[in-house]
């Protein structure tokens, strides 16, 4: 049986969508993601916009259902005029409607709602759906529930699944409790949110005591301390790093020491700095501690041995300072006093008068192991750390206590005022959230920057920090208090109540396992766990000892375990496994991925598209799962890149990670799909590369997007056959398959990189380095979004002694197949004097400074000169006009190493060496040095010192005559 193609088999709006999807990121009020939270979230505008698309088929494919046709035509005209008769300008209709109710603002807009619950139902009704049915979206690693969320906005059903009972109590609150209360429910939430915060407020405003002027403490600063090993001192130093309390242009403040040598002590003061330079250096850097008062630096190794001895070092930690809030709203800073430790004490004791009277199942201060050392992600036990209490200060314990007491209560207030078990279930269960939510921000691995509270969570991961932050949690609506995430949770819960009314389904289930029927489902849409990116388990542990004691009594179902389930978690863990758990090795990854695709592919009707999500940045991640996707029997149709990564991730500057993830079309493979011939497949391939990577750069995707963004198209032609053989009858392998598309890809990448002009032209290492300058463009790189290194935490303690090299990084293996593509060698190009270094799984393109030597003969230190400060310079105006001893290097053999040459020159303001080289050694005469030189000056990234060097150059291209 023929079925229509869907709009996403054909075309996508994606950068309309990207953009919209930017911008979701960014949205801090109604948001599903800021109900609590959870991570590697997908832009709710992208999954909107792929589900449509995925379920609208293309009104100008034949078997499209005429009764879709008409519906199409009849609902678009509500936004859009003109004449939709012909299916092609109807298409675009469509299309635009995808991009346009991507937009936040038209996400909940009634028109929009309207139209999109129409055209799916119309869809699924016109291709064989049972009437008073809807279209079943099932995604089985579900989440918070992104895909799933908006599979019930444009009217389909949704069927999440997820293995994470943290993730199972996010989906219910979104997918099952808001759709069936809608507004009720967040009246409730915040109604007894108001009542729990009130309580709270009696029980522990002696613990947060007001100043004498009415101003509240906003944040405790507090740091680590280890005793000095330098020879005869014994100072307590504590482990400051953030020295800064306050950025603001009109409120610079922060932290100044100097060492009490007779006292054998480190005293702080706080200042107005006017600059960053008045800083002083952090105490500690990685974990290495410099003594203010001898200046002997204590190594991280026996810093963490102190620390670990203390099981962490948060019950001795010392109190540096405190921020108030004043009436006005604006902020103090004070160091704390002694009434500030003493305050803190009290809840020391206080919380062990509470360890005495209670008699609950499960212990007061949670006493679940953390991970096990080396798990991937955490550094804490490294420390010290090992239970996940040890991550709490004795009045954050007690506040946490008593906010999920408070729960509690609410519940039983709620039920006895409703006589509603399940809708007091359903509030306390927000209530409960709330109260997690606010715990990240409220333990000792928390800190203050940016001028509020921080969350515990770095880059995926709970690094250990030095110092920390306690946030009082009684502030007013500010990150770090418990108004601010009811506030957040309830500003979600009114946005999407109004439009609630399809409730979904959770199960919590593997997704090895899926819980459905064969061929119940009509559409896939999923965004499964790559490899090692993010702990999942392990991280929800955080929250999870705390909702089991607030909610395991309303959801018994959930909160079973000590800890989240991980045997069967599909994650890659170079860390050791627990006992009778196994071992998470890439194999587990890989064989538990493509039983996941290939449960997938079972569930999915006959007419049924999938959509999966991914956005590895190494090569052999993607082949996987590719290899994965044609085992479980699926046929890719279509990839499209869409940006959903954050731009400031600190992993993406100079290096080729995603900015999109790429959403790969999927059909179940027919049973009798048959042998494809090797020659065949390999002529389609250039074809088809040709006609898709310029369509990309058209919509703005370049780079390591566009080139995975290819796999689709390629694998198009290769996964519609059962196998592919070569003449003789031998099997081809996806992997040898692949090789052919890197090479296809890298030669028409080339050609777009010098505008259609002959490549070949070029020298091998000219070619590489356009290209891999091109594969590390990406919307990151284009945005001159800066990573936020604010705080340095101990993830690269190790290594803390060496200088971090410069230069631009890729895979090892993304480079060996660009290389191949290109005809380069890669032996000759990495041996001494050449462009790229190569170790281990990474390789390395050198800056155009370490080639000094090679390409200019001397052997003194490379100093680029520049103009003296009071001298005005234009943008390309050599660094220096300098008297100089005219000494012109031996023209290179390349015309790379002689564009690298003249930078070079042009950097140290060799004005005269440069005009002789270009010109009486004739380098300009060869049109492709200046053809290169325009190609790399739009491929180097806009704050290197590359791009200015050789910008420089081509300035003067018109004053040396040519």
């Amino acid at each position: 049986m023929r079925y229509p193609k869907r709009l996403i088999e054909v075309d996508l709006p994606i950068k309309k969508i990207s953009e919209y999807a930017r911008r979701d990121q960014n949205v801090k009020k109604g948001h599903l993601h800021t109900m609590h939270v959870w991570w590697a979230t997908r832009p709710l505008a992208a999954c909107r916009a792929v589900i449509l698309a995925s379920i609208f088929p293309d009104p100008a494919d034949p078997d499209c259902p005429e009764e879709f046709r008409k519906k199409a035509k009849e609902v678009i005209k509500q936004i859009r005029g003109g004449n939709l008769e012909d299916p092609l300008i109807l298409r675009k209709a469509l299309l635009d409607f995808i991009a346009d109710f991507s937009a936040w603002e038209n996400s909940n807009h009634p028109v929009y709602l309207n139209i999109a619950r129409e055209l799916v139902q119309s869809a699924h009704t016109a291709l064989g759906g049972e009437p008073g049915t809807r279209p079943l979206v099932l995604d089985p690693f579900a989440g918070i529930g992104s895909i799933p969320f908006e599979a019930l906005r444009v009217g389909a059903d949704a069927f999440a699944g997820d293995l994470n009972p943290v993730a199972c109590l996010l989906l219910k609150t979104a997918l099952e409790y808001l759709p069936t209360y809608g507004i009720r429910l967040a009246e409730a939430v915040q109604k007894w949110g108001d009542w729990i915060r009130e309580r709270a407020a009696e029980e522990l405003k002696e613990f947060y005591p007001k100043e004498p002027d009415g101003s509240i403490p906003l944040a405790y600063i507090w740091a680590r301390t280890i005793r000095c090993e330098g020879p005869g001192c014994g100072a307590e130093v504590p482990l400051v790093g953030l020295l800064w309390l306050s950025r603001k242009p009109k409120n610079m403040v922060a932290l100044r020491y100097r060492g009490n040598k007779e006292a054998k002590r480190v005293e702080f003061e706080i200042f107005k700095p006017e600059k960053e330079s008045d800083l002083q250096p952090p105490i500690v850097r990685r974990f290495s501690a410099t003594c203010p008062v001898c200046g002997y630096t204590t190594p991280y190794k026996r810093v963490r041995e102190q620390i670990s001895a203390k099981s962490g070092g948060t019950l001795d930690a010392r109190m540096i300072a405190v921020i108030t809030l004043n009436p006005d709203g604006s902020r103090d800073f004070r160091l704390a006093n002694k009434k500030d430790i003493e305050t803190a004490q009290k809840a020391c004791e206080a919380l062990d008068r509470l360890k005495h009277k209670y008699q609950g199942a499960l212990s007061l201060i949670p006493d679940e192991p953390l991970p096990p050392d080396g798990t991937l992600g955490f550094r804490v036990q490294k420390y010290g750390m090992q239970t996940w209490g040890d991550l709490f200060t004795p009045r954050q314990i007690l506040a946490l206590t008593v906010f999920g007491r408070l729960v509690k209560e609410a519940h039983e207030k709620v039920l006895n005022e409703t006589k509603d078990n399940a809708f007091a279930r359903a509030v306390a269960t927000c209530l409960g959230l709330a109260v997690s939510n606010m715990s990240p921000y409220l333990c000792s691995v928390s800190y203050y920057g940016q001028d509020h509270q921080r969350t515990a969570f770095l880059n995926n991961g709970l690094p250990m920090k030095p110092d920390f932050a306690e946030a009082n949690p009684l502030i007013p609506n500010l990150v770090g208090g418990i108004e601010y995430t009811i506030s957040g949770l309830v500003n979600f819960l009114k946005r999407e109540g109004i439009i609630s009314g399809y409730v979904g389904t959770v199960q919590q289930s593997s997704a090895a396992s899926i819980p459905l029927p064969d061929q119940s489902v009509s559409y896939v849409v999923t965004d499964p766990p790559y490899y090692d990116a993010v702990p999942y388990a392990d991280l929800s542990d955080f929250c999870y000892v705390w909702l089991k004691r607030m909610l395991g009594d309303f959801h018994p179902d959930l909160f079973r375990f000590n800890l989240t389930p991980k045997d069967e978690e599909c994650i890659m863990d170079p860390g050791p496994p627990r006992p009778g758990e196994p071992e998470k090795t890439k194999e587990f990854f890989e064989n538990t991925i493509q039983k996941a695709l290939s449960e997938c592919n079972r569930v999915l009707k006959p007419e049924g598209v999938a959509v999966v999500l991914f956005a590895h940045k190494k090569t052999e991640g993607w082949e996987a799962l590719l290899n994965a996707l044609i085992n479980a029997g699926w046929t890719v149709n279509a990839s499209w890149p869409i940006e959903t990564e954050r731009g400031a991730r600190m992993r993406a500057k100079d290096s080729a990670a995603l900015a999109s993830s790429i959403f790969l079309v999927c059909r179940p493979r027919p049973q009798n799909a048959g042998v494809g011939d090797w020659r065949q497949v390999l002529s389609e391939l250039q074809p088809r590369i040709h006609e898709w990577l310029p369509r990309l750069a058209k919509e703005g995707v370049v780079g390591a997007d566009a080139i995975f963004s290819c796999l689709g198209p390629a694998l198009e032609i290769f996964s519609r056959y059962e196998r592919v053989e070569t003449a003789s009858g031998k099997k081809v392998e996806l992997r040898e398959y692949l090789e052919y598309v890197w090479a296809a890809v890298a030669r028409e990448a080339l050609n777009m990189i010098f505008e259609g002009a002959d490549a070949s032209g070029f020298e091998e290492d000219s070619r590489l380095t356009a290209l891999w300058l091109w594969t590390l463009h990406s919307s990151v790189n284009k945005t001159g979004a800066k990573a936020n290194n604010e705080y340095l935490s101990d993830e690269a303690e190790e290594i803390s002694s060496k200088k971090p090299l410069k230069g631009f990084y890729l895979e090892y293996d993304a480079v060996r197949k660009i290389a191949q593509g290109l005809g380069a060698h890669l032996e000759v190009l990495s041996s001494p004097g050449g462009i790229i270094e190569i170790k281990g799984d990474k390789a390395r393109f050198l800056p155009v400074s370490e080639r000094r030597k090679t390409l200019l003969g001397k052997n003194e230190k490379f100093t680029p000169r520049r103009k003296k400060k009071s001298i005005q310079t234009t943008l390309f105006e050599m660094p220096e006009e300098v008297q100089e001893e005219v000494i012109l290097p031996i023209t290179g053999k390349t015309v790379l190493d002689r564009l690298h040459q003249a930078m070079l020159l042009f950097a140290e303001g060799r004005s005269e060496a440069l005009r002789r080289f270009i010109v009486d050694e004739g380098v300009g005469n060869d049109d492709r040095f200046w053809r290169l030189a325009q190609s790399l000056s739009a491929l180097y990234p806009n704050h290197t010192d590359e791009k200015r060097w050789v910008d420089g150059v081509l300035a003067r291209k018109k004053s040396f005559g040519f």
